[in-house]
C-alpha cells in the first residue's frame, strides 16, 4: 500500500516505511502557507505518503528544498506529487513479501503503468507494463499487456498463468 510504504499479509505487517508525523506536519504547514494543495495518507501517528495535487514545477522546487535525506519526491503521470520515505518503494515492499512467503525473484510477476512502478517492474522476474503505460515504464518492462480498461492484467494472467 501507499507505493510501498506498507506491505501486509493476512493482517500482519511485513514491511513499513512511514514518514514521522512531525515531518509531515511541517511539510503540510509549508504547503498551506504557499497555498499548495496537499494531503496525507495517515496510518496512526505516521503517514505512508504526503501528496500534492496538480504539482507544478514551482511546487517541485519548493518541496524538494524542504525534504530531509530520509525522504524522496516523485511525480506521477497525472501531476500527483508524492513525498515518501526513502525506503518506501514498491520494489522494496515486494522484496520483503517475497522473502516472507519464500518466493524467488524469478517467480514474481509485477504490473505497472506509471513512473513509481519502474523499480518494481525492473526487479520482478517478469515486469509487465500496461498498454497505456508511460514509455519509460514500457522500456523497463519485459512485456506489455492490454490497458486496465480492457482487463489487461486479468487477460494476461488467464493466458500466461491459468493455461499453464
Amino acid at each position: 500500500m501507499n507505493n510501498g510504504a506498507l506491505a501486509r499479509s493476512a493482517g500482519e505487517t511485513i514491511y513499513s516505511r512511514f514518514i514521522p508525523a512531525d515531518i509531515v506536519q511541517s511539510l503540510f504547514n509549508e504547503c498551506k502557507i504557499r497555498k499548495i494543495d496537499a494531503g496525507v495518507s495517515l496510518h496512526g501517528a505516521e503517514t505512508g505518503k504526503f501528496w500534492i495535487e496538480g504539482c507544478t514545477v514551482e511546487d517541485t522546487v519548493i518541496i524538494k528544498k524542504l525534504l530531509s535525506e530520509n525522504l524522496y519526491f516523485t511525480i506521477a503521470n497525472d501531476r500527483l506529487g508524492m513525498v515518501m520515505h526513502k525506503d518506501a518503494t514498491k520494489a522494496k515492499a515486494v522484496i520483503a513479501l517475497a522473502k516472507y512467503w519464500g518466493i524467488s525473484q524469478s517467480e514474481i510477476v509485477a504490473f505497472g503503468d506509471d513512473l513509481y512502478d519502474i523499480d518494481m517492474l525492473s526487479y520482478a522476474g517478469i515486469g509487465v507494463a500496461m498498454e497505456n503505460a508511460l514509455d519509460e515504464v514500457k522500456a523497463a518492462s519485459n512485456l506489455v499487456c492490454m490497458t486496465n480498461d480492457n482487463d489487461g492484467i486479468a487477460e494476461w494472467l488467464k493466458v500466461n498463468i491459468c493455461n499453464n
